[in-house]
């Protein structure tokens, strides 16, 4: 720690921080002009070099080459070494008539200070052997690694990211071309003022910056700030490694990763996959635990792929969220895990995906509601799996396909506000089931040919076919193996006295289009049973048992949903428009409930 009088001594006093010092090396000491000694360089987080990270022409000199001319007579040159991304300050070299010499000793800031040089053989008489002495220009606040602010900025870290980084010294390449530097992944945080003293942390094994070439990461590592693995690059993270995030850091992979190890992204850090960026995990026991946020942006034309490689049989992998934490999915593959998603009150959102090949369930979320919209699920064993969620307004379940898988869409004590306008068909066990209290509202599906029911309605869920606003449903329930619905236990919601709700298509399903049983009351007025007369008394496929009943008259005698294709575009537009904030007219629920003993019963 230094602390050092500048031009501040009227504002602010002493400087307080700590100067970080880097070992430059000779190859060769003959020629001064090529600048091959070796000495200490000072790390100054404000130098204007590039205007990167600050400019800083408020201070003593400014721009990219200039240097003020010494206080002696001589004039002071930059020696012509850009300091690229490693950002160290090297000295002006100066020449001076009298003794021919160029010496490197002048810095940029201002104030005197003097700096030991310790140099090998001699080749100059004013450098004394051993230990020699030379003047040098007194550091200033702004050179100084601090968490004080400093014309708004605090710089209390240095890693190979940063500018100044830790990178070793730059190779020459050519006097247009930046240097050439490695990273030496050590990194300098946390530098913190105290009482008399600094304090800070130094990590080795550290990453932050870019990385630029194949690189394999092992043993205890540590994400010192911001790393990017680029497009066309592959970082490999090795068996048995450990990723240690530090507080507010993040990886973004925009080439490919592949971990052989389990990785666990932090509370306070973030993982984020870019556009055409792959994540594969070659074993099957592996997966990514998210505490923090995990954002994957991939698009239509390139979109993110994450392989599991294959289900893990004897326990779980996939992508596992924790409370608190966050995901966002847009375009990404996800596929061949035990559970593509796996959340716990956790906020999702999952748009234009694709979920395939995961044995227990595409996406899996309990607590909280996902947003799921226009994905397409396939191959899983159950494509949407939502746990006591609650009733919630604000989350959608709407466009998506969801085909061969074993459910479509199972519901457990969860209620959301809008399951719209997704087609289900082709599940083994069911298409929509809702359980334990479940009370969703649906409108605009298409559920067909499926194992099972179509919808299966079970312990006190009282599903709805329509919307919260009373809207008719439109949801096309037909070639199902069972029943087209199934009410156990549970009133459900398909038609009212009016014309809310209604204008479902409910047909040409194995066993019954419709069943209520054990004390089931189904409201099931104004939608099309496949009859072009709807009598009274209703058909044989419209059936109760065990305490169950159901209204089904008066019903539809023409199909509202004829032209299923065609009005899909047009319901999944007007979705897209509230999805976005248009509210929708409320209507009368009254109307949708259960009527007190106004409708004849069958």
């Amino acid at each position: 720690m230094f602390n050092n009088y500048d031009e501040y001594q009227n504002g602010g006093g002493y400087n307080t921080g700590v100067l970080v010092w880097h070992v430059k090396e000779m190859t060769s000491q003959i020629n001064s002009f090529s600048d091959n000694l070796i000495e200490l360089l000072p790390a100054v987080p404000y130098n204007s070099w590039y205007g990167n990270p600050i400019s800083n022409d408020s201070y003593a000199g400014h721009g990219n080459v200039y240097r003020p001319p010494l206080p002696d007579s001589g004039q002071a040159w930059w020696n012509g070494i850009y300091s690229s991304d490693f950002n160290y300050l090297d000295d002006c070299r100066r020449w001076t008539n009298s003794q021919h010499e160029s010496r490197y000793f002048y810095f940029p800031d201002g104030g005197q200070h003097v700096w030991e040089l310790t140099v090998g053989q001699q080749y100059y008489a004013w450098r004394e052997s051993g230990t020699v002495t030379l003047p040098r220009i007194q550091s200033m606040k702004s050179d100084f690694f601090s968490d004080s602010n400093v014309k708004g900025h605090v710089t209390n870290s240095m890693t190979d990211g940063t500018r100044p980084s830790t990178k070793d010294w730059g190779r020459y390449v050519s006097a247009t071309q930046p240097p050439v530097s490695n990273p030496t992944h050590i990194a300098i945080t946390n530098i913190t003022r105290h009482s008399g003293y600094m304090t800070l942390r130094v990590y080795y094994n550290a990453y932050a910056g870019e990385i630029k070439q194949n690189t394999t990461i092992s043993g205890n590592a540590t994400i010192a700030g911001d790393l990017t693995v680029n497009s066309g690059v592959t970082l490999t993270i090795a068996s048995g490694a450990t990723l240690n995030f530090l507080t507010g850091s993040s990886l973004t992979i925009n080439g490919a990763l592949i971990s052989n190890a389990t990785l666990t992204i932090p509370s306070s850090a973030t993982l984020a996959v870019g556009p055409g960026g792959t994540v594969t995990f070659p074993s099957a026991n592996i997966q990514i635990t998210v505490n923090g946020n995990l954002n994957v942006a991939g698009t239509a034309s390139n979109p993110v792929t994450i392989d599991f490689t294959a289900p893990y049989i004897y326990g779980m992998n996939g992508i596992s969220f924790t409370g608190g934490s966050s995901g966002s999915f847009t375009y990404c593959n996800i596929k061949n895990a035990s559970y593509g998603i796996y959340a716990s009150n956790a906020t999702i959102a999952v748009d234009h995906c694709t979920i395939t090949n995961c044995a227990q369930a595409g996406v899996n979320s309990s607590g909280q509601l996902p947003r799921i919209t226009y994905s397409t699920f396939t191959g899983n064993g159950t494509a949407i799996n939502i746990n006591s969620t609650g009733f919630v307004a604000d989350r959608w379940i709407t466009g998506n396909i969801i085909s061969s898988n074993r459910y479509g869409i199972y519901l457990y004590n969860s209620s959301p506000m809008y399951i719209e306008f997704n087609t289900v068909s082709g599940n083994t066990d069911g298409g929509i089931w809702c359980s334990h209290g479940s009370t969703p509202y649906m409108r605009g599906n298409t559920i067909s040919g499926n194992g099972g029911d179509g919808l299966h309605a079970e312990d006190a869920s009282p599903a709805h076919f329509g919307s919260y606003y009373g809207e008719p449903g439109l949801n096309v329930v037909r070639q199902n193996s069972r029943y087209g619905v199934y009410a156990n236990s549970s009133n459900v919601y398909l038609g009212s006295t009016d014309t809310h709700y209604g204008m479902n298509s409910i047909y040409n399903n194995g066993s019954y289009e419709l069943l209520a049983t054990y004390n089931s009351y189904v409201m099931a007025q104004y939608n099309w049973w496949n009859y072009t007369y709807m009598p009274y008394f209703p058909p044989w496929d419209l059936r109760s048992e065990n305490g169950g009943s159901f209204t089904a008259y008066p019903g539809l005698t023409w199909d509202p949903n004829s032209g299923r294709t065609a009005s899909m575009t047009t319901l999944a537009s007007v979705s897209a428009s509230q999805e976005t904030g248009t509210p929708r007219r409320r209507a009368n629920r009254e109307s949708c409930r259960r009527p007190g003993g106004t409708e004849r019963r069958i």
